[in-house]
């Protein structure tokens, strides 16, 4: 029925878009190709967060226990943290 699959989505979604979705002055043609600008806005910033090391796959954030006052120190002195590294 549609040559251009990207058509056949636009028929389908049509059916059950609402105004935010589809300007009223809007045609069909006009709104498919408003679709695919999206799509490659998309895929575009997707290439640079994945270029610049940006996004869902970086590193993970690892959280260490906060040391208290009386803990002993992380240096491995022997001292309470509040007597060694606390001020540094």
């Amino acid at each position: 029925m549609f040559g251009d699959p990207t058509l056949a989505i636009a028929a389908v979604l049509s059916v059950g878009r609402s105004a935010k979705e589809k300007r009223p002055q809007e045609t069909d043609a006009e709104y498919v190709n408003r679709l695919k600008e999206a799509k490659k806005r998309t895929e575009e910033r997707a290439a640079y967060r994945k270029k610049h090391g940006l996004g869902a796959h970086s590193q993970p954030v690892v959280l260490t226990p906060k040391t208290g006052r009386n803990d002993l120190c992380p240096c491995n002195s022997g001292k309470k943290f509040k007597k060694c590294c606390e001020g540094k």
